[in-house]
């Protein structure tokens, strides 16, 4: 991506900011899709401090490099994009978070987090893909491949969902290799093998 794209890109991004009156709970916008609610009242004080502001700034980097690369996606949250069309919401922990609040992945959702235990491990930056649409996806489309330490399948029941690792990377051609496969309710705190996800099939 050119300096010039990012640039436009946060600028976006920060318009995007202003316009959603981002300022304490109650947002709300159109027709949301079904996903983990994400806690948009972080504490002024941690949001504040100087822990906090490199948090914020690290957002919003992510925010505005993820809408450059893929531009149909909209910010519904000041830490949360959702892709409508294709079925894919991502949401990054803000400071003062409730991070037990995150790892409640919404229902007909499954969820891919960035950390153990549903992001309560030690990442210092964890995420939360949730998927609400049955097609396959390269976790790399969001930069994620890789990365993902535990999950969980809350759709209907008894709905599978299944998780694969490129037989070779550089190599998509050379087909998968499943890591994981569990039907609904189902939940994993600490994958194995761990952070080696490329690929999902939903359901």
């Amino acid at each position: 991506m050119s300096t010039n794209m990012f640039r436009r890109a946060v600028a976006a991004v920060a318009v995007g900011v202003a316009a959603l009156g981002i300022a304490g709970p109650g947002l709300t916008h159109a027709a949301p899709p079904p996903g983990p609610t994400s806690s948009v009242t972080a504490q002024s004080g941690e949001t504040n401090s100087a822990d906090g502001r490199r948090r914020m700034a690290a957002i919003q980097e992510e925010i505005a490099w993820q809408l450059a690369r893929q531009p149909d996606g909209r910010q519904v949250a000041p830490n949360k994009i959702v892709w409508d069309k294709q079925g894919v919401e991502l949401t990054l922990p803000m400071p003062g978070d409730d991070m037990a609040a995150m790892a409640n992945c919404a229902y007909r959702l499954v969820c891919l987090f960035g950390d153990s235990d549903y992001n309560n491990g030690p990442d210092v930056q964890p995420w939360v893909l949730g998927f609400y649409a049955c097609t396959q996806r390269d976790l790399g489309d969001w930069g994620k491949r890789n990365q993902m330490t535990s999950w969980d399948n809350n759709q209907t029941y008894g709905t599978q969902a299944w998780i694969f690792q490129y037989r070779d990377e550089s190599h998509p051609e050379y087909g998968l290799i499943q890591l994981l496969m569990a039907p609904a309710p189902h939940q994993n705190p600490l994958v194995y093998p761990n952070d080696a996800a490329d690929v999902i099939r939903p359901c």
